[in-house]
């Protein structure tokens, strides 16, 4: 599996972004998605599959830990695309809302085929790190 880790110190991380490409597409859902409770100080991770049953192929699995004062809702999202054979692995606060965490770390794993690009974004639609900064 191929992942991005990195470490992240900023209270506007709005949305993560990754993006692989898969050939066989044609016989899984268009997209899956899951609204999670991210609870300070703790570590955990969250899943979604384009698959029923999932597939290492077609999932996108966030693990984190982080610090903060109060829990907050967030969403992961996974999306493939027929067409072009790509799928897209998007994380973001529910709401686009500001986020007050401190992600101590996080892992972002998608499929088992390399990764094609990355992007964090914040509140305003800026990217914050790309894919040459992983």
């Amino acid at each position: 599996m191929h992942s991005t880790k990195h470490a992240f110190y900023s209270i506007c991380v709005v949305q993560l972004l990754c993006t692989i490409s898969l050939m066989n597409l044609s016989t899984i859902a268009a997209a899956s998605s899951s609204t999670f409770k991210i609870i300070p100080g703790e570590t955990s991770s969250i899943s979604v599959s384009l698959d029923t049953p999932p597939t290492p192929e077609s999932s996108c699995t966030f693990q984190f830990s982080t610090l903060g004062a109060t829990p907050e809702n967030w969403q992961i999202q996974i999306t493939g695309d027929p067409d072009s054979g790509t799928i897209t692995c998007s994380m973001n606060r529910s709401g686009n809302s500001l986020s007050y965490l401190l992600f101590q770390h996080f892992t972002l794993t998608l499929g088992v085929d390399p990764i094609q690009s990355v992007q964090i974004i914040n509140n305003n639609n800026e990217i914050l790190l790309e894919d040459d900064q992983y």
